[in-house]
């Protein structure tokens, strides 16, 4: 037998044990008439788009009363001077340009960067249970070159 025959055999086994092993986890945890199953949840995916459009104070994007998540927004703006609140699930958050760039190394879900003259900010990935509002707040009229936010919510 080859060494790398023997290799394989080996890799076989190991994966055998771990399996063994996790199925022992799974069998000690079910009892006989104690195994749910649940029905995977149904989502709607919705998608606001927006171009060209002047924001002047509070300009609602999104707000829903169910469970959901944001898979894309995006803003475009030719200036720095706006603010996006969020508030999740009771939990509220209003960060301008500068926090979502303090924010682009540290998190997956917010990012922040320049491209020529504008000025863009990307949430992606965030979930929440219950509640989503999403704001872009200016204190004077500003021109949003898009605004775009693709987001699903769990059918009642």
């Amino acid at each position: 037998m080859s060494e790398r025959e023997l290799y394989s055999y080996a890799l076989q086994i190991v994966s055998a044990e771990e399996s063994a092993r996790l199925l022992a986890k799974l069998i000690g945890r079910v009892r006989a008439g104690e195994v749910k199953v649940e029905a995977p949840a149904e989502y709607l995916t919705s998608m606001v788009n927006y171009a060209d459009r002047i924001v002047s104070g509070a300009f609602m994007v999104v707000d829903v009363d169910v469970a959901g998540g944001i898979d894309e927004f995006i803003a475009e703006c030719l200036s720095s001077g706006f603010r996006i609140a969020l508030t999740i699930d009771g939990r509220s958050l209003n960060l301008s340009y500068s926090d979502f760039e303090a924010l682009s190394g540290l998190s997956e879900v917010f990012d922040a960067f320049k491209t020529d003259s504008t000025y863009c900010v990307r949430i992606s990935g965030l979930r929440w249970g219950e509640r989503l509002s999403l704001s872009i707040i200016t204190e004077a009229p500003t021109k949003f070159k898009r605004i775009i936010c693709i987001y699903h919510v769990r059918r009642s």
